[in-house]
């Protein structure tokens, strides 16, 4: 079901099977999956995707995952974006001596257009 070859060391090169179970190359690179791209544009289509199963599953030619028993769910998949909630109301600076730190001149600035609370600006 997967398109799943083999993986690959971001640094040396080296393949490793697609089923071994790893992290690291032994040179101590990160390992990327590498999937036949032409085979899952071959057996998959847009249609396919529109009208397949409402979770993660429906992405399961890029996924890899073999053997379909694997295949569980918990519901997830298109889930809807949330509009971002209202930012707190501002703290009261904290200065360091006479100079003001870095995260209060952020904090006295308010609010950036485009940024959840959460992003780094």
């Amino acid at each position: 079901m997967t398109t799943l070859t083999h993986l690959e060391c971001s640094l040396c090169g080296r393949h490793y099977p697609a089923g071994q179970i790893l992290n690291l190359c032994a040179c101590g690179g990160p390992l990327l999956a590498r999937y036949d791209l032409a085979a899952a544009r071959q057996s998959w289509s847009r249609e396919w995707i529109l009208s397949g199963p409402s979770s993660m599953w429906r992405y399961a030619p890029v996924l890899p995952v073999s053997k379909p028993a694997s295949m569980i769910t918990l519901g997830e998949g298109w889930t809807h974006s949330s509009t971002p909630r209202a930012s707190p109301a501002p703290v009261a600076p904290t200065t360091s001596g006479s100079r003001t730190t870095a995260s209060t001149r952020l904090l006295l600035q308010g609010p950036r257009p485009g940024l959840l609370p959460f992003d780094v600006p």
